[in-house]
């Protein structure tokens, strides 16, 4: 039987009515899952056979072929929530009081595996995830295919596939900024697969792919000081900045980690060993910074980068108030065009001439009339999402509308700090251990972070698997940047139909149905029921949003 794709589905799951036909719909240059639920008959188990068979059209022209995997499930032993203690080294370490989440501990559906032949155990439900790709030069249309299913010693059921290529293509180009980190945590010994240029390379065409921007492009620049000079030598760095940019189409990246100044309640960093705020060290930064934008300039990539200053800085105190304010002077002494990113979370008055892209948590602790306050003002908003991915949680609801807050509330991108940083073999055990933290770099606590926080690709050597292995969160990130390709597309041709003095009342409902999907403030995103009570919702307001493209691009 079919499901939402923004529904997981647990081998617990009851049979629902059997599907007699799957019927998708996708621009050009979009990718599009569907999802189907397999259960043996009762009693039984099941060795399932999957193929699909060629997307063809009525001149014979073929789609790619369509993706089939089985859904994986990992295991939770306790609900999400950030978790700290500050015992001793050799006490066992565990999560104490409720979960933050709506799940519950069991077992999870996540990681996404090649699938021609499925074994499904008796009663037990198995979530299979099918993704169908237009390219951008996929004719509009109808194309059919189908779908068979044939069990061990059984009859095979075929299923009619119809997907619809809309009349408009998405831009290769994604509007909106999607950073996600791509660096490895404790557990990146798990088969990471991302040893050698050609691994990584693999790993950031798997990013792109998704919309995705980077946290750094590596190698970074290598700078140099001798006799108060700085130099800088940038090969490496322009060989990746070329791959991820010109070939790859990223539309964003942070300035190089050597540039980051501080996190939490640190002080500022030291460059060439020299100390925070002396002239030498002053005229070191700023020679090296100056050095970088420039070479950005001459390369044409200046437009795609950030500069990230500091991560969540704890501005209860004075000091790291007014270190970011001197901090930011300094840095737009150089270059006051690139803009300078903290995640804040929440709002620092003090530091509204300072920063240029304040990134503001979408559940509410950022005032909604602080935002549009600092954008009147010609500043910037960008979501973070730390801890807002978590796997256990029933919907897919941040991941597929991190977008739509963007688009309601004017934020430029979004950003998440962890692709692939894991602590455990996440294919064996689906949370994080304690890890040791500081906020200072004095007093030390062990803290273990959501489930599923810091990623959301597996490694793919422990299954066989060359490179990384996608999720349905990450799939659903991508569903959510597509559409706000589709919305942003929509909103132009609707103000353009404006000013010419035509009405477009579909574009318009369906803009107004997009911007009352989300709301500031909310439950926050460990909380995918509350947030999104009806997941098809979303479906709908896609297919209002492509009804009123078509309309509106044949000039009716």
């Amino acid at each position: 039987w079919e499901v939402n794709p923004l529904v997981k589905v647990f081998p617990d799951n009851p049979p629902q009515t059997q599907a007699r036909t799957v019927a998708v719909e996708l621009a050009g240059n979009e990718y599009e899952p569907f999802q189907l639920a397999l259960r043996g008959a009762s009693g039984q188990a099941a060795r399932v056979d999957i193929a699909v068979s060629p997307l063809t059209n009525h001149s014979g022209a073929a789609l790619p072929a369509v993706k089939a995997e089985r859904v994986g499930f990992v295991p939770v032993d306790y609900p999400t929530a950030y978790y700290s203690t500050d015992v001793p080294d050799w006490c066992r370490k565990v999560p104490r009081g409720a979960g933050a989440t709506d799940g519950w501990a069991g077992w999870w559906p996540d990681p996404l595996l090649p699938a021609a032949r499925v074994a499904i155990p008796a009663d037990q439900t198995q979530p299979m995830w099918f993704t169908v790709r237009a390219p951008a030069q996929a004719a509009p249309g109808e194309y059919r295919a189908a779908i068979t299913l044939r069990a061990e010693g059984g009859k095979a059921l075929a299923l009619p596939l119809t997907v619809r290529v809309l009349p408009f293509t998405l831009p290769q180009q994604t509007k909106l900024k999607a950073i996600f980190d791509f660096r490895f945590g404790p557990g990146g010994g798990f088969g990471s697969g991302a040893d050698t240029k050609e691994q990584r390379d693999r790993w950031l065409r798997f990013m792109a792919e998704h919309r995705l921007g980077i946290d750094a492009i590596r190698p970074e620049p290598k700078f140099s000081y001798q006799n108060g000079k700085v130099t800088m030598d940038a090969a490496g760095f322009d060989e990746s900045a070329r791959f991820c940019f010109d070939e790859l189409g990223m539309n964003a990246a942070y300035t190089p980690h050597f540039f980051y100044m501080f996190g939490w309640a640190y002080p500022p960093k030291k460059f060439f060993g020299l100390e925070p705020f002396t002239p030498e060290w002053t005229a070191a930064f700023q020679q090296a910074y100056r050095l970088f934008t420039e070479h950005l300039r001459a390369k044409g990539w200046h437009d795609k980068f950030v500069y990230y200053i500091s991560d969540e800085p704890h501005f209860h105190h004075p000091f790291v108030v007014e270190q970011m304010k001197k901090l930011c002077a300094l840095i737009h002494e150089v270059d006051p065009k690139l803009p300078v990113y903290s995640s804040t979370w929440r709002h620092c008055p003090a530091w509204d001439e300072a920063l240029d892209l304040w990134g503001v948590g979408q559940y509410g602790c950022f005032p909604v009339a602080e935002m549009e306050r600092l954008q009147k003002a010609g500043k910037n908003m960008w979501l973070t999402c730390d801890g807002q991915l978590a796997t256990d949680t029933p919907f897919l609801a941040t991941e597929r509308m991190l977008p739509y807050y963007c688009f309601k509330y004017g934020a430029t991108g979004f950003e998440f700090w962890g692709l692939a940083w894991w602590t455990y073999d996440p294919w064996k055990i689906g949370w994080h251990q304690f890890i040791r933290q500081s906020d200072e770099g004095k007093k030390y606590y062990w803290v273990r972070y959501p489930n599923g926080d810091g990623f959301l690709a597996y490694p793919g050597q422990p299954v066989g698997i060359t490179g990384p292995v996608s999720t349905i969160r990450l799939e659903q990130v991508r569903e959510g940047l597509e559409d706000y390709e589709a919305l942003a597309m929509l909103a132009e041709l609707a103000n353009r139909a404006k000013q010419a003095g035509k009405p477009a009342p579909a574009a318009e409902r369906a803009l107004a149905l997009a911007r009352d999907l989300v709301t500031i403030p909310n439950a926050g995103g460990l909380r995918s029921t509350e947030i999104l009570p009806n997941p098809n919702r979303v479906p709908e307001i896609r297919q209002a949003v492509n009804a009123a493209l078509a309309t509106l691009l044949s000039g009716n």
